[in-house]
């Protein structure tokens, strides 16, 4: 079948601190080779967040009263870039995980590293997740209890043959982070504002327009002038010159 996995225990690891706080946040990164198989069915665990204390209550259709976890999971889609899916555990369910924000993001089979993280609070429920940056899922769940450390869990399926894979392949993972402190990634900004913006005159029907680059250490990658709603030039630098169709 492949895989494997493992409880990381904060509090016997000697991070009772992180353990004992109402909000845990979780950040690693992944890389799955081109050609990467996904498995017979498209379907795979990857780790996350477990709590309640007592491991085995986290998976495998096991029933404890405390037990939670906040796995990931590819599960259909495209063959090289499957769904994903926040597969969230816990006693009150089913026996088996409940799928979540399926398709809200992908795991691409690409050779190139991604970043995925989850922000769960057990005292309001909320989990919140990001890949690469951008926020795919907001859920709210009930987490019987605290905190225990981080499930790894990574494998096809699934609990029996008909999930593996049909040939031996193999995936990486990087840079495991947890914060109390609320998210890891901060939400992109735009570049500031220029400044100094000038216009001359150069003909009864364009101008040139001309400006200074609010952050030369980190230049925007190019400026667009509009008249009214329409595009009339581009620039890469910090001088643009604008032909109006509607004369002086």
């Amino acid at each position: 079948l492949g895989g494997g996995q493992f409880y990381q225990d904060l509090t016997t690891n000697g991070q009772s601190a992180l353990a004992q706080s109402p909000s845990l946040d979780l950040k690693y990164y992944y890389n799955f080779p081109v050609g990467f198989d996904f498995g017979k069915k498209t379907a795979g665990k990857m780790p996350g967040l477990w709590g309640g204390g007592v491991e085995g209550c986290e998976s495998g259709s096991q029933h404890c009263a405390q037990g939670w976890s906040t796995r990931y999971m590819w599960r259909g889609g495209s063959s090289s870039a499957p769904d994903g899916e926040l597969y969230f555990y816990t006693a009150s369910g089913s026996g088996y995980g409940a799928d979540l924000c399926l398709g809200g993001w992908t795991f691409p089979a690409d050779g190139k590293w991604h970043s995925i993280e989850q922000l769960v609070n057990i005292q309001t429920g909320s989990i919140t997740i990001w890949s690469d940056g951008k926020n795919v899922c907001q859920q709210t769940e009930p987490m019987p209890g605290a905190f225990s450390g981080v499930f790894f869990s990574t494998f096809h399926g699934g609990h029996d043959l008909s999930w593996s894979p049909s040939k031996t392949t193999t995936d990486e993972f990087a840079d495991f982070t947890l914060s109390t402190a609320g998210p890891q990634t901060t939400s992109p900004t735009g570049p500031a504002t220029p400044t100094g913006l000038t216009a001359t005159a150069t003909s009864g029907t364009s101008i040139a327009l001309s400006w200074s680059e609010a952050n030369n250490s980190d230049p925007a990658a190019s400026y667009k002038v509009y008249e009214g709603s329409n595009v009339v030039a581009t620039a890469s630098g910090s001088t643009a010159y604008a032909m109006s169709a509607g004369g002086p």
